[in-house]
């Protein structure tokens, strides 16, 4: 189920909840989603910045991640940084193939 959006632009949050038969909470920013006890999992599809500044933070949250911006991982320090936490938070991190 789908609990909560959230984008920068808020115009494309609404347009997003506008076209679900559902409609999802429209966060006011990152940290109010990531924050919410009823989530269980994030879904990064923003950018390769937006994974380096939110997937550290939704992992220490507690959250499953999935990351589709996958390019953001090449950078071996930011890699590392994530399957560590992940690891020690026993969380998952999910990077599709595209």
């Amino acid at each position: 189920e789908l609990v909560a959006v959230y984008d920068r632009i808020r115009e494309h949050s609404e347009k997003l909840v506008n076209s679900l038969a559902k409609k999802p909470v429209i966060a006011r920013d990152a940290d109010e989603l990531l924050g919410r006890e009823d989530i269980q999992i994030v879904v990064e599809a923003a950018s390769q910045e937006a994974v380096r500044q939110y997937a550290a933070k939704a992992l220490a949250e507690d959250k499953d991640l999935v990351i589709l911006s996958t390019g953001a991982l090449l950078d071996e320090d930011l890699f590392r940084q994530i399957s560590r936490l992940a690891k020690s938070k026993a969380r998952k991190v999910y990077v599709p193939s595209g």
